[in-house]
This record gives structure tokens, C-alpha cells and sequence, in this order.
């Protein structure tokens, strides 16, 4: 009996690997993907977001341990090193006491503490609005019922908006409710302000 050539077409592939018009055009598909998402993509608002999903957490986890400890926290903003002191008062005095435990929760220094140039919300105007010190820092004493100490608002923007106008829209805020210690953030788009981010 003969033996019968299958023509190259109907040949089965068996070597292993890509050729190379196959790998150039993954790579073109990806160069042209990437150029149409990078310019999309804002470090400025990652870092700011970061930073707000931190101080988000740092304030819960105040709150929260403010009601299982059965003790006043307090969180503190220190403006100058771009960081939150959570303090553990233990006898309520507001004051730093032997014993009382303290912590740090450090920002990113591409978020600093202010407003970047965008307006207030409500009548909060400055960087941090509490009327309560400790320190010299404006602070939030959480209560055993996880109520807050007053209703104030925490600003957090980006540095390139820090340092001239036109970013705005870098600019996050924490609003922390009195009655509940719940914290509400906000973005602003350049018509106002708008929940969550």
C-alpha cells in the first residue's frame, strides 16, 4: 500500500513556543492598551486616596475601640508630621498620662493635611476644624458609646494641589458626625462636593 502525504495545511503544530509575529503582536496590542490608559491614571488622587482610606481606618479603629475597651480614645492630628496619634485615655482627662497607651498612624507625604484650594464643605473651612487640643493638635475624643467629642471635618489633598490651583479635584474630606462617630467622606469635582469617592 502507498503511503499518503498529508498536505502542510492539515499538518498538525508539535514544535512548542510562539513565533515571532505572534509575540510582536502581543506586544503592539499591549503599547497601544497602555497609551490609552496611562494618561487616565492620577498618582496625585492614588496617593490621596490612600491616604484617606488610612485615616478612614485609623478613625474606625478608634471608634471601635473606644466602645470594646470601654474608654475614651482620642485621635489626634498632627498637621507638622502628617500623621494621626491615637491615644488610649484610659482615666478621660484628655491629657497624655503614664500607662496610656499611644500609637502613630504616618500619611503618605504626597497627601498632606488641607484644602488644595477647593472651597469648604458646610462651614468646615480649615485643614482640620476640631476645636479640641491635645497638644497643640487638633483632636476627636471617641466616647464608650462610639459617639464623637464634636462634629468637625479632616482635609486631606495632594501636593501638587498644596502648592498652586488647579487641582482641586485632588481634595478629599472626612466628615465625622457627632452623635454617631461615623465618618463620612467627600470629593470635590469642580461644581462642589460629592459623597464618597
Amino acid at each position: 500500500m502507498p503511503t499518503r502525504t498529508t498536505p502542510l495545511r492539515d499538518k498538525v503544530r508539535t514544535d512548542a513556543g510562539y513565533t515571532m509575529i505572534e509575540l510582536l503582536t502581543v506586544l503592539v496590542l499591549i503599547g497601544v492598551t497602555g497609551s490609552l490608559v496611562a494618561p487616565r491614571i492620577s498618582l496625585h488622587q492614588h496617593a490621596v486616596n490612600a491616604a484617606a482610606h488610612s485615616t478612614g481606618s485609623t478613625l474606625l479603629r478608634a471608634q471601635r475601640r473606644a466602645v470594646q475597651q470601654q474608654h475614651d480614645v482620642v485621635v489626634a492630628f498632627d498637621l507638622s508630621s502628617n500623621r494621626l496619634r491615637i491615644h488610649d485615655d484610659r482615666d478621660g482627662d484628655r491629657e497624655l498620662g503614664a500607662g496610656e497607651a499611644v500609637s502613630y498612624e504616618q500619611l503618605d507625604e504626597a497627601a498632606p493635611f488641607g484644602r488644595g484650594g477647593a472651597p469648604g464643605l458646610n462651614s468646615n473651612s480649615g485643614e482640620v476644624t476640631f476645636s479640641l487640643l491635645q497638644d497643640e493638635m487638633p483632636a476627636v475624643v471617641f466616647s464608650r458609646n462610639g459617639s464623637a467629642s464634636e462634629e468637625g471635618a479632616v482635609y486631606l489633598t495632594s501636593q501638587r494641589a498644596a502648592q498652586g490651583a488647579g487641582y482641586e479635584s485632588d481634595t478629599r474630606v472626612a466628615l465625622i458626625r457627632r452623635s454617631t462617630g461615623r465618618t463620612e467622606w467627600y470629593r470635590y469635582e469642580g461644581s462642589g462636593w460629592k459623597q464618597n469617592f
